[in-house]
Parts: C-alpha cells; sequence; structure tokens
C-alpha cells in the first residue's frame, strides 16, 4: 500500500466540485461550493448535538430521511441559525432551484452554512450565482472548496491521499473549516471527506462512527458547540464493483485510513484555533472510566485559567489540579493524582514536587506543541483532547467577528 499525504490536486472519482465567490458575506474571496457525486455511492452525514439546529441542518436531516443525496452546497459568511421559518424556506428554495439545474429531486440536494448566527441568508443571491457552479466542475478542486468554507480559519484544510489495495489504486480526500466555536461532539465544523474505494453503507456508518469518536470529537478550542456542524463521509463506485463490507478483509485498512484523515483534518482545525500559539494534547491516564477519562480532559482542555497560563508558558499545575477537582468525576482522590507537562513531573500524589526546575517546564511549554499528562491512579481507562491556548488575539477576533 503507497500513501501520498502531499497531493492536494489528488482526484476522488465520482466527485466533482466548483466554487465561486457569491460575496455573501466576504469580498473577493471563495464562498460557495457545490460538491457532485456521480453514479453508484453511499454517503453518511453527522450533524450537531445543538438542541438549537440551523435551518439547513434541519432540511438536510428532512432530506437524508427520504432519498441517498448527490449534491452537497455550501456557503459561508452566514449560517443560516435562529432564522425561523424564513430560513427553513430560503433553504428549501436554494435545495429546488439546485435541483432544477441538475435534473433531480430537491430532497437529493443537501445545503450546508457557516457564518454569521441570526442574520437572514441572501437566498436570491446564492441562487442567482448556481448556473455559474453547474458551468464547470473538477475532480480536484478540493482546496478551493476548502477555501470556500472558511470564515475565520486563516488556512484551507485539506489532506489527501492515494492507495493501493488488491492491484487497483484509489484516492481518499478530505476538507474541512473550524477555528473557533470549537468543542468535543463537533463544533462550527463542517467536514467532507470521500473515497472512491467502494464501502457498503454499513462498513460506511461504523468507519463514520468510529473516526467521528477518534477526531473531531477529540477537540476544543473555546467549549462552544455550534448551530451547524456537519461531518459527511461519501464513498463512490465508479466502477460498479462489489462493495466492501464490515466483514471484509479490507475492511479495517479503510477504517484505518479514513479515521487517520479525520485526525489530521481535526489536528488542523485546533492548529488553527482562533488566535492560538499553542497546540496541547491533554491526556489522562488511569481514570476509572472511559467516561470519567473523557469528563476530566474535556475539563482541564477547556479551562479558561489552564489555556492563558498556556499562553503565558507558566507551569502553573494548580490551574490544572482544579479543573480535574471541578470536572464532577467522582472517583478521584488527591493523594494520587500526579501531573506531567512534556513529561517533567511538577505534581506528584497532589502535592508540588520538591525542588522542582521550573525553567525546564517552561522551555517545553515555550514549544509550538508539546502534552499535559494527567495521572489518576484509578483505574485503566484513559483519553486524550487536543487543545491550544486563550490568546489576547482570541478576543479580538471574535470582537470585531461581525465588523
Amino acid at each position: 500500500m503507497k500513501n501520498n499525504y502531499k497531493n492536494t490536486k489528488v482526484a476522488v472519482r465520482g466527485v466533482h466540485l466548483h466554487s465561486l465567490a457569491a460575496e455573501i458575506r466576504y469580498k473577493n474571496r471563495l464562498d460557495l461550493c457545490l460538491i457532485k457525486i456521480e453514479g453508484r455511492s453511499n454517503s453518511v452525514v453527522s450533524f450537531t448535538k445543538n438542541r438549537f439546529p440551523a435551518a439547513p441542518v434541519t432540511i438536510s436531516k428532512r432530506h437524508l430521511n427520504i432519498v441517498e443525496p448527490k449534491y452537497f452546497l455550501i456557503n459561508a459568511g452566514n449560517a443560516n441559525a435562529a432564522t425561523g421559518q424564513r430560513g427553513e424556506t430560503d433553504t428549501i428554495n436554494i435545495c429546488q432551484a439546485v435541483s432544477t439545474l441538475a435534473g433531480c429531486a430537491k430532497e437529493e440536494v443537501l445545503m450546508f452554512s457557516t457564518g454569521v448566527i441570526g442574520e437572514l441568508l441572501p437566498a436570491s443571491k446564492i441562487i442567482s450565482c448556481l448556473p455559474k457552479l453547474f458551468e464547470v466542475s473538477t475532480q480536484s478542486g478540493w482546496t478551493e472548496a476548502a477555501r470556500a468554507m472558511m470564515t475565520t480559519d486563516t488556512f484551507p484544510k485539506i489532506v489527501a491521499k492515494e492507495f493501493e489495495l488488491s492491484g487497483n489504486r484509489y484516492s481518499l480526500v478530505g476538507i474541512c473549516k473550524g477555528s473557533g466555536m470549537i468543542q468535543p461532539q463537533m463544533a462550527t465544523m463542517l467536514a467532507f471527506v470521500a473515497t472512491d474505494l467502494p464501502l457498503s453503507r454499513k462498513a460506511l456508518e461504523l468507519i463514520s462512527e468510529v473516526a467521528l469518536s477518534k477526531s473531531f470529537n477529540t477537540i476544543t478550542v473555546d467549549g462552544e458547540t455550534s448551530t451547524n456542524d456537519a461531518f459527511t463521509l461519501i464513498s463512490t463506485n465508479p466502477e460498479k464493483t462489489g462493495l466492501i463490507d464490515t466483514d471484509d478483509p479490507s475492511f479495517e485498512l479503510a477504517q484505518s485510513l479514513i479515521t487517520d484523515c479525520c485526525k489530521e483534518l481535526a489536528l488542523n482545525i485546533v492548529n488553527d484555533g482562533e488566535g492560538a500559539t499553542k497546540l496541547v494534547n491533554i491526556k489522562v491516564k488511569g481514570a476509572w472510566s472511559d467516561e470519567e477519562a473523557k469528563i476530566i480532559a474535556a475539563s482541564v482542555a477547556n479551562s479558561l485559567l489552564v489555556k492563558t497560563a498556556i499562553f503565558a508558558e507558566d507551569p502553573n499545575w494548580g490551574r490544572i489540579f482544579s479543573a480535574v477537582g471541578a470536572s464532577g468525576a467522582e472517583n478521584i482522590k488527591q493523594s494520587k493524582i500526579n501531573i506531567l507537562i512534556g513529561g517533567v513531573k511538577i505534581c506528584h500524589h497532589g502535592k508540588a514536587v520538591e525542588e522542582l526546575d521550573e525553567s525546564e517546564v517552561k522551555t517545553i511549554m515555550s514549544s509550538r506543541k508539546f502534552d499535559i499528562l494527567i495521572e489518576l491512579n484509578a483505574g485503566s481507562s484513559s483519553a486524550d483532547i487536543w487543545t491550544c491556548d486563550l490568546s489576547y488575539d482570541y478576543i479580538k477576533i471574535n470582537a470585531e467577528y461581525r465588523s
């Protein structure tokens, strides 16, 4: 098997893309993308857990219950969230306009939006741009599609791989957007991963579940969960061959490749956290249960005091210690907790390490990337969450978001 992680011009057979600048909110930048799926395909879409989902989420869920999607329309700059019945009507009208041009049912069109919440979507502007999206498309326009989804992102997030399996050559491409409002269970995140490796629906659903749990649901930037999250996994079958099911020898390889792709995309999101200067892996080991491990990791990763200490490169382990105690986990004891930063122990059995050389820890924390390990010594469960620091620029970016 051969992989290529760097070629962003990789084409996925059966997938065509076209992006353009509709100026929905931003001037002179791509903000509208259409993804078309040809022939036989399977797709699985996971949406936000926010109890106030945006109109495109509501309508797309409805469409998914009726038929397999063939078109995915994505806009940036306006979330079409908290827009009431008007928002849903606008989404339906746009899907209808796409279906008219495509010659398909409107239920075969899904829409995804990201941007400012509470403002009406300029539906007529989007509809007027749709004919141009159908004029030209390419199988290698993934970088442009990634740019068209960006809001406060500073770079397009894309992972592209080519691999061989049983003498056949396949492609896997993933794109996503996300920089702020990032919290486990996805968040202000749109992600699309496509492969021309033919996978059954059962296989795709299981791979999607595993990939999400090990990637996008293990990151946090600011503890916020968006109204518009969506993760879409697509498998085409251009050769019309037999589908790979969960009992196929190739299934584990497919699951590994797609999960690794999602992990890389997820880390790109945290690395591009609004104003972020650090990428930090919060590792919890020796927890009583998997659930408690996750609760504790999330508590530390989302602590504003911990995040500002990380930004300051200050080994203030008391903030980490406090976040563990405030997590809500019940099966923890102060006298058993150890805390290490970059492998250097700074807390032993709930107390400060005597004669600690903080300069060594400060040097570790001056790196762009490091880990914080919390040993609970209460069981055998563990959890990892990637987070970032909280800088002055995070405040500035979000204070000026609607400017």
